[in-house]
């Protein structure tokens, strides 16, 4: 009967080590687990910056592309209206002159 008992605190002793163990095992892995969700998050926050600022340095150079493209296109319109007066100018001076007087 003492063998009994004394194998009975021997399997008691044995499975309180077993969850222990199990217990450090799990605290271990959810720790492991832990480093490696801060580790993905910090990951992803720098790959996020990173396509942010690439986007916006995209942004800045179509815009300024935008702004000389336009520029160009005013000067060029700037250009055309300029040239058409030069060669029409006594005519529309004629014109504007005959508008006024005849009123």
């Amino acid at each position: 009967m003492v063998d009994i008992i004394g194998e009975i605190i021997s399997y008691e002793k044995q499975a309180e080590e077993i969850v222990n163990s199990a217990k450090k095992t799990s605290e271990e892995m959810l720790e492991v687990a832990e480093k490696v969700k801060e580790s993905i998050r910090l990951k992803y926050i720098a790959e996020r910056d990173s396509m942010v600022k690439d986007y916006h340095e995209d942004l800045k150079v179509t815009g300024i592309q935008h702004i000389h493209d336009t520029n160009d296109e005013r000067d060029d319109r700037i250009k055309s209206i300029e040239s058409f007066f030069e060669k029409n100018k006594d005519a529309l001076e004629d014109e504007i002159f005959t508008a006024v007087i005849d009123g």
